[in-house]
C-alpha cells in the first residue's frame, strides 16, 4: 500500500516535532501524542471524547461504534506503551480548565492539525529530510508518517500483536518495518524514551 511506503520519523525528528507541537498547545499537542505515541488513525480522532481516557484505571477505551472494524471496543492501558502516561498526563495538565468527559478531544479540524505538522516539517528541511521526498504534502504524507512511526517502533518494541491491537490494523505490519530512514536503522528504545521531561518541557 502507498501508505506503508511512507517513511517514519527518526527519534531526532520526532523530538523536534513533539517540542514544536507542544509549543502550539492543545489540540496540536494532543493530536501529536495520539498519532505519534499511540498510532491512532487521523479520521478517528475528531470523534474522541475525553471520557474515553480513564485516569483511574489508566487506560484508553474506544467504544465499538468508533472503531475501524466495529467488532468490539478497543482498549489499551497506559502501561502498554512506554511513556504514554507522562505524555497524556502532561497534555491533560496543560489544559485549564480541565476538559469534561463528554468534551471532544479535537477542537480543530483535521486539515488544520495536519497543516501545522506539515508547516513544522517543511520549515526544518535540515531535520525532516526524507529520501525521495521533496516538500511534504500534509493530507497524504504527514498523517501517515506519524502513524507509521508508531507502528514501526511499536512492532519492534511492543511486538506485532499488541501494536496491531492498539492501532487497529489486523493486517501484516512487517511492511512498516521496511520504511526506515537511510542509515538510521530501527531505534525503538530511543523513540520511546522521548518524554516531556527529556525534551525539557516540564
Amino acid at each position: 500500500a502507498e501508505e506503508q511506503a511512507n517513511q517514519k520519523l527518526t527519534p531526532a525528528m520526532a523530538s523536534v516535532l513533539a517540542r514544536e507541537m507542544v509549543a502550539l498547545g492543545h489540540p496540536y499537542s494532543t493530536f501529536m501524542i495520539l498519532k505519534l505515541f499511540a498510532g491512532q488513525r487521523t479520521e478517528a480522532l475528531p470523534k474522541w471524547k475525553w471520557g474515553w481516557i480513564d485516569w483511574n484505571d489508566r487506560k484508553v477505551s474506544i467504544p465499538k461504534p468508533f472503531t475501524k472494524n466495529k467488532t468490539g471496543k478497543v482498549e489499551f492501558g497506559f502501561k502498554n506503551i512506554p511513556n504514554f502516561r507522562p505524555w497524556i498526563e502532561f497534555i491533560y495538565n496543560q489544559m485549564n480548565p480541565s476538559p469534561k468527559p463528554d468534551e471532544k478531544v479535537m477542537t480543530h479540524s483535521q486539515p488544520t492539525l495536519t497543516a501545522a505538522v506539515t508547516k513544522i516539517m517543511n520549515k526544518h528541511p535540515e531535520v525532516f529530510n526524507f529520501p525521495n521526498k521533496g516538500k511534504l504534502n500534509g493530507s497524504t504524507d504527514v498523517r501517515n508518517i506519524l502513524r507509521n512511526s508508531f507502528i514501526s517502533y511499536g512492532s519492534e518494541k511492543l511486538g506485532a500483536a499488541l501494536t496491531q491491537r492498539i492501532v487497529e490494523d489486523k493486517y501484516n505490519l512487517s511492511s512498516y518495518l521496511d520504511s526506515t530512514q537511510d542509515g538510521e536503522g530501527n531505534n525503538a528504545e530511543e523513540f520511546f524514551a522521548i518524554t516531556p521531561d527529556s525534551l525539557g518541557l516540564v
